[in-house]
């Protein structure tokens, strides 16, 4: 039919209450919610999403202000990627903020759009304009370390005189936002041991570790 018009024919003594009319907009919110994990505010490529983070996007509504009476809030939830995505938008003014609650325990933010690293951001959308660059950054502050050596005497302790091994890969696992090793959000991340044998791993946040020596000696050991 006809865009904006219905037709109808109102017969004596009936009501017709159908007439209704939806609306859309063209323009979008996202996209990502991540773990950042050297807490630099940028993501980086070796870096990983937060899954099953809610995210309000709240619209000014058609009063164009904020804060007033008419104002519609839309929930969503990242992905495994830590990806989301609100479509569909009219223009005007947004809010966009992170429910604190379901982020992984133990994390603070390091990186809003509107730079107060507060979990929280607003800004204008243009008509029908794309917006996806409404980030959150996060990190923990636990760490993970610290040696990996050459136990001469094969004791199981680091003794006096014993050397560190040096440009050793490790490897770290953590569980990932649901808590559990062996599932599909686990995060892996790498390092490798310096000249005297040490490495560490920072701002992680509490929960279940792996960690692997992965070579080159693990994989020596491993064909002897």
């Amino acid at each position: 039919g006809t865009p904006h018009v219905s037709s109808v024919t109102l017969s004596a003594g009936v009501n017709d209450l159908a007439q209704d009319f939806g609306y859309r907009g063209a323009g979008a919110i996202g996209d990502t919610v991540w773990f950042d994990r050297n807490g630099d505010g940028v993501l980086d490529g070796d870096e990983y999403g937060l899954g099953g983070v809610d995210v309000t996007v709240t619209w000014g509504g058609p009063d164009g202000t904020l804060g007033n009476g008419d104002d519609e809030a839309f929930v969503t939830t990242t992905d495994i990627a830590g990806s989301y995505l609100v479509s569909n938008l009219p223009p005007g003014e947004y809010h966009v903020e992170i429910d604190a609650v379901t982020l992984p325990p133990g994390m603070t933010a390091t990186y809003d759009e509107d730079g107060t690293a507060d979990g929280e951001t607003s800004f204008t959308l243009a008509l029908d304009e794309q917006h996806f660059t409404a980030d959150f950054g996060y990190r923990g502050t636990g760490e993970i370390g610290d040696l990996v050596w050459l136990d001469v005497d094969n004791n199981g302790a680091e003794d006096v005189g014993e050397p560190g091994i040096p440009a050793q890969t490790v490897v770290l696992a953590w569980a990932g936002p649901d808590a559990t090793l062996g599932t599909a959000d686990d995060q892996d991340f790498s390092t490798t041991t310096d000249a005297n044998g040490d490495y560490l791993f920072t701002n992680l946040p509490p929960g279940e570790y792996e960690v692997e020596v992965a070579g080159p000696i693990a994989t020596a050991a491993t064909n002897t």
